[in-house]
């Protein structure tokens, strides 16, 4: 092999490795989604609350979420964050009801661990993950798939990811 085509080569390598790194090596994950909590769909606004999907910060830097976007398959429901600002490990319950952004929480029945959890609020009056099956993407500000986190009929809820 000449000289040329080995420098060719290594460059198709190096590019295909750069293509295929894709949203695994993203800071920011979705770790569940509740899509259908118990009690039947009344789609009042405390039953909406308990639909949620769950997002964390797995990177080992601050995570700035202004301008990205998170919504469901069909691009019904879209929830644009602000500026919020993630620390390493902290996370967040996105709510579909209505109530007060940015309270920390804990889960229910556990303690809280050194990381904070925020609550927001998506604003909805109906729910936004489809009990029989739906996909959840978390895009950035320049609209990069960051993560990506499906569920069939017969996922158990709430669904990890």
């Amino acid at each position: 092999m000449t000289m040329k085509k080995a420098s060719s080569l290594s460059w198709a390598m190096a590019m295909f490795i750069v293509v295929t790194a894709g949203p695994a090596s993203a800071a920011m994950e979705i770790r569940r989604i509740n899509f259908n909590p118990d009690g039947r769909d009344s789609a009042t606004n405390s039953h909406l609350n308990r639909e949620y999907i769950y997002l964390v910060n797995t990177g080992p830097q601050a995570q700035q979420l202004r301008g990205w976007k998170l919504f469901d398959r069909g691009r019904e429901h879209v929830y644009r964050f602000g500026a919020l600002h993630l620390e390493p490990g902290d996370t967040i319950h996105l709510r579909s009801g209505r109530g007060n952004d940015g309270a920390p929480v804990c889960e229910v029945g556990g303690s809280c661990p050194e990381n904070t959890h925020y609550d927001f609020y998506w604003g909805l009056t109906e729910y936004a993950w489809d009990n029989g099956g739906d996909r959840a993407t978390l895009i950035n500000d320049a609209g990069s798939v960051v993560d990506r986190c499906r569920y069939g009929a017969s996922a158990s809820d709430p669904k990890r990811c």
